[in-house]
């Protein structure tokens, strides 16, 4: 059967929908088979993941750009310790922003939007404790293999570019095998 989305940005589908929302079609069928059989979720429109990956970037670019700072000569200067504590505080913040606006809004139902806000921030945390990890081996390999202080900044931001874009290939890839195969 052929089936095409017709959901607007945010779709509620599922038995937990309300009756109002049940009742509009979440697809076209060619078969008009029963739509509403499978569990209740909110999806995201791509311009949702548009926005949120511009502002990743935008946020990247200002940190790694705009705020570090040069000497006469080019070369970067040392981030004071209070600077960097402040940063990182503003980062939390806006991570807090964005986990009260997940646990606000998106989703439903209140155990939905409970949830949602709940995995975003697991995987903050987990991926917060992990940078820290990755602080220590920066030390051990600078160290290691004699990098000047001057040319660290523009070491760390090709690493840091560069596990990026293998980070994003690497989920492509993993999410295309996970739908090419039955598991």
């Amino acid at each position: 059967s052929c089936h095409r989305d017709v959901g607007p940005t945010f779709r509620a589908t599922g038995p937990g929908a309300s009756p109002s929302l049940r009742s509009l079609p979440r697809t076209l069928s060619t078969d008009r088979a029963p739509l509403l059989e499978e569990p209740f979720r909110v999806e995201a429109s791509i311009w949702f993941w548009v926005t949120f990956n511009a502002a990743i970037v935008g946020l990247l670019l200002l940190d790694l750009g705009v705020f570090a700072r040069k000497d006469a000569d080019g070369n970067p200067v040392p981030v004071p310790v209070r600077t960097a504590l402040l940063k990182s505080a503003a980062y939390v913040g806006l991570a807090m922003l964005f986990f009260g606006w997940l646990r606000l809004s998106y989703g439903i139902t209140p155990e939905e939007r409970s949830t949602n806000s709940l995995e975003f921030l697991t995987g903050y945390l987990i991926e917060w404790s992990l940078s820290v990890d990755n602080i220590f081996v920066f030390v051990l390999l600078f160290s290691k293999f004699g990098v000047p202080a001057a040319d660290q900044h523009r070491v760390l931001f090709w690493g840091i570019l560069g596990a990026l874009v293998m980070r994003g290939i690497m989920i492509l890839v993993g999410t295309a095998l996970m739908r090419e195969f039955d598991w």
